[in-house]
């Protein structure tokens, strides 16, 4: 079977969501399983994983600088989180695909507005 790897943040259908970091996007598209995806590369070679989104920001796109100002994308239910609340999955990814707890990184206050 399959882990989940990283963490589900419910949130209101259309929430914006910020990058939790500075750095580029490697990729964007839309996958079966997290729907509306950003990838973005941070420092140290840190991937972070958004996906799930209802729609990606004006101008997210693959080689664009982005950082902690930055909306990516607007919670949603895209990919099999059909049948789910809205909500954003996070993962983080600092080597080969090893996943580690991203809690740490998320500003709850983001969330408040």
């Amino acid at each position: 079977g399959r882990t989940h790897e990283g963490v589900d943040i419910f949130a209101a259908l259309g929430t914006p969501v910020f990058s939790v970091t500075e750095g580029y996007v490697v990729d964007t598209y839309f996958g079966h399983r997290g729907g509306n995806n950003v990838m973005v590369i941070g420092p140290a070679g840190i991937f972070y994983y958004y996906a799930h989104f209802e729609r990606l920001a004006h101008g997210v796109e693959r080689g664009v600088y982005v950082a902690p100002d930055t909306v990516l994308g607007y919670v949603g239910v895209s990919g099999n989180a059909t049948n789910t609340p809205p909500h954003l999955h996070f993962g983080v990814y600092p080597t080969t695909w090893n996943a580690i707890n991203p809690f740490p990184l998320i500003s709850i206050d983001r969330w408040s507005n």
